[in-house]
Order: C-alpha cells, then sequence, then structure tokens
C-alpha cells in the first residue's frame, strides 16, 4: 500500500516538473509564491483590519496583502509560454474570487467597528 502511494507521488511530481518546463513556469518558485507568501498575506491583512478598526489609514497593508496574495498567479502570466487560455480565464476567476474575499473581510470588519 505504501509503495502505491509514494509511486503516485513520484508520478504526480514528475507530472508537475514536465508540465513546468513545457509551459515555463518553475514550480517551485510558484510554490515558494503561493505558500511562502501566505503569512505576508495574512499578517498584512491583520495589520490592515487593525488599522481600520483604528481609523488609521490602511491602504499600505491593503496594497502588500492584495500585491502578495496575486503574485504567484502574476508569475504565471510574466514567466508562462504557450499556456492554454482556459488557465488565464482560471487565473482571472481565482484572483477575482481571492479579491472579493479580501475586500468582505475588510468591509466586514470596518462596518462592525463603525456600527458597534
Amino acid at each position: 500500500m505504501i509503495e502505491s502511494i509514494s509511486s503516485y507521488f513520484y508520478i504526480y511530481t514528475d507530472r508537475i516538473l514536465e508540465l513546468g518546463a513545457q509551459y515555463g513556469v518553475d514550480p517551485m518558485v510558484f510554490d515558494f509564491y503561493y505558500i511562502g507568501l501566505a503569512p505576508v498575506v495574512w499578517i498584512s491583512a491583520a495589520i490592515a483590519i487593525k488599522n481600520l478598526r483604528k481609523g488609521k489609514p490602511a491602504i499600505i497593508p491593503v496594497s502588500l496583502t492584495i500585491i502578495t496574495f496575486l503574485s504567484p498567479y502574476l508569475y504565471v502570466v510574466y514567466a508562462g509560454k504557450n499556456i492554454p487560455m482556459w488557465v488565464y480565464g482560471l487565473i482571472v476567476v481565482l484572483a477575482s474570487f481571492g479579491i472579493y474575499r479580501l475586500w468582505a473581510k475588510f468591509t466586514s470588519k470596518e462596518a462592525e467597528v463603525v456600527s458597534g
């Protein structure tokens, strides 16, 4: 059982590396942007919410949150070569949904403070 799971892992890893080479996107760089910058997204979002609660300007932490959230997708758009159009559509959908969720989080915390 363990051998079959590990073989599936290696098959999956090999396929990801093949696709990365085919389309010019390094999976390790994408993983760094996607996973490595996640703490920056959450910390800057927390600082933005804290500033909004206190009535302070939050443009810098909000901007940092959006830029670090979009960085893996921007990397794919910038570095990718001959990427299928549906991937660009998926990037637009994911980025739009993520920004919508961030906006909802920022505005709900701000509304909570104003009404409370």
